[in-house]
């Protein structure tokens, strides 16, 4: 719900745009930092450090 309300609200106002955008884009990347822990690190480190990345975006 709450991304509705943002995405709703980032149409009126350019500043909310790019914020939102830049939220995507990190978004974006985080998804290739998950892919990379997935593939590469154990699975402790990669719950601990995904875990640090799903604090920080709340």
């Amino acid at each position: 719900v709450d991304n509705e309300i943002n995405l709703n609200y980032a149409n009126s106002s350019p500043l909310v745009t790019k914020q939102s955008n830049d939220i995507r884009s990190f978004l974006k990347s985080r998804t290739k930092i998950d892919q990379y822990l997935r593939k590469y690190a154990k699975p402790t480190i990669w719950k601990i450090i995904y875990f640090q990345l799903y604090i920080i975006t709340r």
